[in-house]
């Protein structure tokens, strides 16, 4: 599954009208800005537990 495709099974994703990725910061999680309103924050899960 391409990133494009996991983001728009999303509903606020598929819902907002501008999705810009924030490539800010040092952390190696994937951040988008969802209508100048809100962020997104996607990092793997960690099933080490």
């Amino acid at each position: 599954m391409t990133q494009q495709n996991f983001l728009n099974k999303i509903p606020m994703v598929k819902d907002s009208s501008s999705v810009r990725q924030l490539t800010k910061g040092y952390s190696d999680d994937k951040k988008y800005v969802l209508d100048n309103n809100y962020l997104l924050r996607i990092f793997p899960s960690d099933d080490n537990d």
